[in-house]
């Protein structure tokens, strides 16, 4: 795990979070590929995205979300966006992920990216499709309030809401 990016030291309050940006960068940029968060819940292939040099979602205007990342090895975009790095701010969250990369890079070189709108679910009212009472309309479903708030292994599989059917139909779980 890196605690360093261009000389500067990350963030001891951020530094799992930081260094796993810095990581999927040097990892993206040196061998291409998907890069997903541990918490994504993937619901179709991400073959149409392979062609695009880089496909990256969107939570706003101004922010990425650097959930789900897919990108060929030694994309424009992957070099650019580390190299935004070298402004490091350690006492900022996603600054240095989610905001300066669109700042500095995208908003003046967009051809280099495939912009997706929140298609990969990086847009905060998603998780309001999942937790109220199931939906069997769940993959069209539009924002709803929250049924139900205190999930955790027991409770996940005793609730009527869309998420726990998500986890109860999937293969190995």
């Amino acid at each position: 795990m890196p605690t360093q990016v261009f000389g500067k030291n990350l963030s001891e309050g951020w530094l799992i979070w930081h260094a796993s940006d810095v990581s999927r960068l040097q990892v993206l940029q040196e061998f291409g590929g998907i890069y997903l968060d541990r918490d994504v819940y993937v619901i179709k292939p991400f073959n149409e995205f392979l062609k695009y040099e880089m496909t990256i979602d969107f939570e706003s205007q101004n922010t990425l979300g650097s959930q789900v990342l897919i990108g060929h090895k030694n994309a424009r975009f992957l070099r650019l966006c580390y190299e935004t790095f070298r402004d490091y701010d350690p006492t900022k969250w996603y600054v240095n992920i989610g905001e300066r990369p669109v700042l500095n890079v995208i908003n003046k070189q967009p051809h280099i990216i495939y912009r997706m709108d929140g298609q990969f679910g990086v847009r905060p009212n998603v998780c309001h499709m999942l937790y109220p009472k199931y939906d069997k309309n769940w993959r069209n479903s539009y924002p709803k309030p929250p049924a139900f708030s205190a999930y955790n292994e027991t409770t996940v599989w005793t609730v009527d809401t869309t998420f726990s059917y998500m986890l109860s139909k999937t293969p190995g779980v």
